[in-house]
């Protein structure tokens, strides 16, 4: 080869080297000797005394790099070096020349039963100055509950009591801080179960002479969305109430079945806003379900079933009323001497009926001739009434539970005075037996109104229905 083809051989070599030394190749791509513009997270800005605004730079070129802020600076310079023995590539001498405090590692999440959040930094970057948590919930069922708090805790702390509630989707942030401002944070989004649902407010059940009725009041959805009120009816059963809640089929209505456990109605959740009166008893199908007429002989309870259903979850509580029966009045009254029963039947009961208060008066031509006041055991349901001719009587009966009496019932009557009474008795009997009526009336009235104001006062306190969780709830008097 002549001496001229091996110079242009070496000056097109040199020529290729000074191109690739200064990091364009021949098609204008770059080398990969060069290191690329940094780009580690926490850099705001990369300048070069030479070219301040490159995207490529050579082996030994150094740079100045600005940190964003919250990011702290390792390394103000790096320096483009070979990052091969061969030195055929190239990278930076520092990789991350900004850091910030590291993502925390939750080590516990709460639960319903345990709710504590524990933690713990996987690195710091420098000094540590707290930590900032965050935690906000909502419902997906309850557009209108939204919660968010804050906390600032201090470096030492690692844990954190949050009471979590049910039903309740829940989104926690933590993050470090240090003096160049906070790091990378770390989130926890749980959704929790729903809970059986709260029982119902209950205060009585009113008795009529064919049917029954209570005031239901709805319960509010903070365990979880409530989706029906199921009102169940027992006769003769004395199951338990966790037993109902949890094994209770919705069963029809079976005249011919005794002890039975059946549902007279089963409400949806959105037909029971604030309260409404449930009769029970009235004869009437709701399509489903049968709310059969009470038998008066007999004794029943009214159990009524909240439940809750939320993504394949269902919850129940369970509240008792009662029991009860259908009001009752007197069965046989005396006539005369030989005559002289009067029997009743329990008018309505909200408990165990532990007695009865019997109270009588006798009078004769407007003089009082006999009271009588006595406690009857509860299998006593009769009382001889004495009858004696030209006399009237007014006897009262109350049931009694361990929460006091309940509502008297009043039997008012006379007898013909007896043969061959004057006619002056018969003239002044007739105006003024009347106006003593009247009087006794009044007075016992009296007497009963300050025994049921009595009663108000210490009632709320003695008188307790059993609940599904174990505990007793107020139940008005009767």
């Amino acid at each position: 080869m002549s001496p001229s083809c091996l110079c242009c051989l070496l000056l097109l070599a040199l020529a290729v080297l000074g191109e690739e030394e200064d990091g364009q190749s021949r098609d204008g791509s770059h080398s990969v000797a060069q290191c690329a513009k940094p780009t580690a997270p926490g850099i705001e800005s990369v300048s070069n005394q030479r070219e301040p605004n490159r995207d490529y730079y050579n082996r030994g070129e150094e740079v100045t790099v600005t940190c964003a802020p919250g990011y702290q600076s390792v390394s103000q310079i790096i320096r483009c070096k070979k990052t091969e023995k061969n030195g055929t590539r190239s990278n930076w001498d520092v990789s991350l020349p900004c850091i910030a405090p590291g993502k925390p590692d939750f080590t516990q999440y709460p639960s319903i039963n345990n709710n504590t959040l524990k933690w713990r930094l996987s690195e710091t970057h420098g000094v540590l100055t707290g930590y900032q948590l965050n935690i906000s919930a909502h419902r997906e069922y309850d557009i209108t509950f939204s919660e968010t708090e804050s906390h600032w805790l201090g470096p030492n702390v690692t844990e954190f009591n949050m009471e979590l509630r049910n039903g309740t989707n829940y989104t926690v942030t933590l993050r470090g801080f240090t003096v160049s401002g906070p790091g990378e944070p770390a989130v926890w989004a749980h959704e929790t179960s729903i809970g059986e649902p709260p029982e119902p407010i209950n205060k009585w059940i009113g008795v009529a002479n064919q049917a029954a009725f209570f005031l239901l009041h709805s319960v509010p959805s903070q365990h979880g969305p409530i989706s029906s009120y199921e009102i169940i009816i027992a006769q003769g059963w004395n199951g338990s109430l966790r037993q109902l809640c949890t094994s209770y089929t919705s069963t029809l209505y079976n005249s011919s079945q005794v002890p039975t456990l059946y549902t007279a109605m089963l409400l949806p959740a959105e037909n029971v806003t604030g309260s409404m009166n449930v009769t029970l008893g009235d004869g009437r199908h709701d399509g489903t379900f049968y709310n059969a007429p009470l038998r008066s002989d007999q004794n029943y309870t009214l159990y009524v079933r909240v439940t809750s259903t939320w993504k394949k979850v269902t919850k129940s509580s369970c509240t008792r009323f009662g029991p009860f029966r259908r009001k009752l009045k007197f069965t046989q009254f005396p006539i005369n001497n030989n005559n002289n029963i009067l029997r009743w039947r329990l008018s309505e009961i909200h408990g165990v009926v532990i007695g009865y208060q019997l109270n009588m008066v006798a009078w004769k031509e407007h003089t009082v001739i006999e009271e009588e006041s006595q406690r009857l055991p509860p299998n006593v349901m009769e009382h001889r009434i004495p009858m004696e001719p030209g006399s009237s009587y007014m006897v009262t009966v109350r049931a009694l539970t361990a929460a006091g009496p309940g509502e008297a019932s009043l039997w008012l009557s006379g007898t013909p005075k007896a043969t061959g009474a004057s006619d002056s008795y018969v003239r002044v009997s007739l105006v003024l037996k009347p106006l003593f009526l009247t009087v006794l009336i009044l007075i016992l009235l009296c007497v009963t109104v300050k025994e049921k104001w009595e009663q108000r006062g210490a009632g709320d306190e003695n008188q307790w229905i059993e609940t599904e969780r174990g505990g007793s709830e107020e139940m008005a008097p009767l």
